[in-house]
Order: C-alpha cells, then structure tokens, then sequence
C-alpha cells in the first residue's frame, strides 16, 4: 500500500482493510523491526487510519516517531486528527516534543486552528508557552492564523501575552501580530488581557474597557474625554471692584 493515500474518504477505507490484515499476516511469520513499525505508525497517521495506528502501536511502534519534518503526534494535531491525539498521548507521546522542524504539537495545532486538539493538547500537559526555534509561541500561531478559540484556551492556560515573537516575517506580541492580520475577533480577546499584563507590570491597575494604554502602560492621551469641565469665573456685581489684600 502506498504511505500517502490521496483522494476520498472511500479509498482510505478500502486501503486500511486491505492493508490491516495484510499486515497481520504477514507478522505471524516474521516479526517487525522497529524501524518498520515506526513506518506504519506513520502510514497509519498521515492517512488518519486510527484502527492500523492503533495496531502498529500495540505491536510495539514508538509514540515518539518522527519523519523528516513531524513527529506523529505534530501531524495528528496539525491535521485536526483528534482520534489520532488522544491515542497517542494514551500510548506515551510527549506533548511537548519539538519537531525536526522546531514545532510542538501545540504549534502545529494552533497553526492550523485545530481547536479541538489544541485544547485536548492543553488538557494534557503540553507547554502553552513553549516557542520554536524563532521564539513563535502556540499563542503568536494562533494569532497569526485568526483562530480565536485556540487563542481564547492559552489566554485561560495563562500564557505570557507581551512575549515578543519574530516568526512568520512578523514581529512584536501576539495582539501586534493580530492587529497587522486585521483579526478584530482576535485583538478584541487579546486587547484587555495586554492591557492587564502592562498595568501588572507597572503596578497601575488595568484601564478601564474601551480605554487604551500607552506602550509603557501608562495613561494614553488620546484616549481621554475631547472636553473637560473647568471653573466658571467669578462674575461681580455692577459697582464693585475687587477686594485687594491689605497692606501692614
């Protein structure tokens, strides 16, 4: 069978039937190598096959397996293959082990705006501030990408929300990244909680909803009322004149 099977839904089916028990045939006779398991494994995920991953597993095949760019579990996530996460985390996978390409399992789900495995990678234990070799965090991918629910779980996981990135040809925090991607579901979940994180860090409490803070969290003109009451002056009565102070 070929490692990647392109087309419907129909041909993964006939695939993993016809693959399956070929597979187990074939092991009766000869026992697997780890190396050949570990491909399997790979076949099985790339091709969302859950019941000949879970096989290949069972025979012994590494939780941690990695190709030439993902580990498995980086590919389940990224691909939204939640069935495939749960059972590999299950069998042992690292939810925080980095990809030959740098990314987490938490990366490559918040990249693509894989919700549900990102928030079942949380649940897990995976590292919601943990960045690639660029300083992308899962939080910058998501916001990059536009995916408020993933950004709206790391904002409850308590990530570092002023954290700096340079990945993606962008810079500055993840409400920059967003601004600049015009996300406005996106900045509307991250505008108060960097409002909150700059006043924590300046030890002025948190602006008001709606008002803005400067870079330096302090009070942005710009922001304040266009007209402010002053003191009426004193008017006098016809005929009088000012007192002045007396004089010693």
């Amino acid at each position: 069978m070929a490692r990647y099977i392109y087309g419907d839904p129909f041909a993964k089916t006939i695939g993993q039937l016809v693959w399956l028990p070929c597979m187990i045939v074939k092991d009766l006779f000869q026992k697997p190598t780890s190396r050949k398991l570990g491909e399997r494994l790979t076949t099985a995920v790339v091709n969302n096959m859950q019941t000949c991953a879970r096989y290949a597993l069972a025979k012994g095949a590494f939780a941690n397996t990695k190709d030439s760019d993902y580990t498995m579990l980086a590919r389940a996530a990224g691909g939204g293959k939640t069935g495939l996460v749960r059972m590999l985390l299950k069998a042992g996978a690292d939810p925080n082990l980095q990809s030959p390409n740098g990314h987490t399992p938490l990366i490559a789900a918040a990249s693509e705006g894989r919700t549900g495995a990102a928030l079942l990678l949380l649940k897990s234990g995976a590292n919601a501030q943990q960045a690639d070799q660029f300083g992308m965090t899962p939080l910058h991918a998501a916001a990059y990408g536009g995916h408020p629910g993933i950004v709206a779980g790391l904002l409850k996981a308590g990530v570092d929300v002023l954290e700096p990135c340079f990945g993606n040809g962008s810079s500055g925090n993840a409400l920059d990244v967003a601004r600049k991607k015009d996300y406005h579901d996106v900045v509307a979940l991250l505008e108060p909680a960097v409002q909150a994180a700059l006043a924590a860090q300046s030890g002025a409490p948190a602006a008001p909803a709606g008002q803005t803070t400067t870079a330096a969290g302090g009070f942005n003109p710009a922001a304040a009322p266009a007209a402010i009451n002053v003191m009426e002056p004193i008017k006098l009565k016809a005929g009088t004149a000012p007192s002045s102070p007396s004089t010693p």
